[in-house]
């Protein structure tokens, strides 16, 4: 059981969502809002909201990783198909998944990571893209923070 999420018996009424009798059905009346924020104004508002909607985003989920691990294997084979099998096809499969394995550390988007490395590039007037420069700005990296660490 997940940390946090309430659970009640299945069929249960959900006590955070008021009802009310409309005819033979029930009708949702209300969920506080807060009105400023847009918020919930109660916090077990927003944990019987989550609750309810936990199957739902999960499905959802589960479906953007197929639909993200489909695609990036469409990548590869195209790639595969254009370069064919050799050093270049390796070097570009070993350049997107450090790439990915970056973005992964850092916890942000694999494009923001290629972005900050063009955008790294053109202040240095270095291309990090190639070993030699790279380790170049790694080196004065290291002496700086060992300047500074000095201090």
């Amino acid at each position: 059981m997940p940390c946090g999420v309430a659970t009640r018996p299945a069929g249960a009424p959900d006590p955070a969502i008021r009802h009310r009798a409309v005819g033979s059905a029930r009708s949702v009346d209300f969920m506080r809002i807060h009105p400023l924020t847009g918020e919930f104004a109660h916090s077990a508002d927003e944990t019987a909201f989550l609750a309810h909607k936990l199957p739902q985003t999960r499905a959802l989920l589960g479906f953007t990783l197929v639909f993200c691990t489909l695609f990036y294997v469409a990548f590869a084979v195209t790639d595969l198909a254009s370069l064919g099998y050799g050093t270049t096809f390796l070097q570009l499969y070993a350049a997107r998944m450090a790439v990915a394995a970056t973005a992964d550390k850092l916890s942000i988007h694999p494009n923001t990571v290629s972005y900050r490395l063009r955008k790294l590039s053109r202040s240095l007037d270095r291309d990090v893209s190639k070993f030699s420069d790279l380790v170049e700005v790694v080196t004065w990296a290291r002496i700086i923070d060992q300047a500074r660490a000095q201090r």
